[in-house]
């Protein structure tokens, strides 16, 4: 999941078709380069915050196997990993998620410049909806 700078490479189409899949856009909804590069420097950000690797697919799927420890998808959050619902929150507050495995279970605290603005909590469907209630 490295970084593609420009369009005319071949993993860009593929990055793309990913960060579809992972923000659950619709097929038949193009992205813009713009959106593509917002939404995977999101997932990257996420994914180095919390000490995540970032090298491929298989980083993207690890940490999905975290949060389903906690986390149960829904058609409205997101089923596999609620991406959108983590943005739009980052968007309004610029916090950053970060995830940690705790007693076989995941936890979720938000950060902004390295500090701590949250209370680490279980990543639950019901941390989730409430992220979405605030928006």
């Amino acid at each position: 999941m490295h970084p593609m700078f420009n369009g005319h490479d071949a993993r860009w189409k593929k990055g793309k078709a990913l960060m579809k899949i992972l923000f659950e856009v619709p097929f038949n909804r193009s992205m813009s380069d713009e959106e593509f590069m917002e939404c995977q420097r999101f997932v990257i950000g996420t994914m180095d915050g919390c000490d995540w690797p970032t090298d491929n697919l298989t980083d993207e799927m690890s940490l999905r196997d975290l949060i389903k420890k906690s986390y149960i998808g829904t058609r409205e959050l997101g089923l596999n990993m609620p991406w959108r619902v983590l943005k739009s929150k980052f968007d309004k507050d610029r916090h950053w998620p970060v995830f940690e495995e705790r007693d076989g279970k995941c936890y979720v605290a938000f950060f902004h410049a390295g500090m701590r603005k949250t209370e680490w909590v279980e990543f639950t469907q019901d941390v989730v909806r409430g992220m979405c209630e605030c928006e």
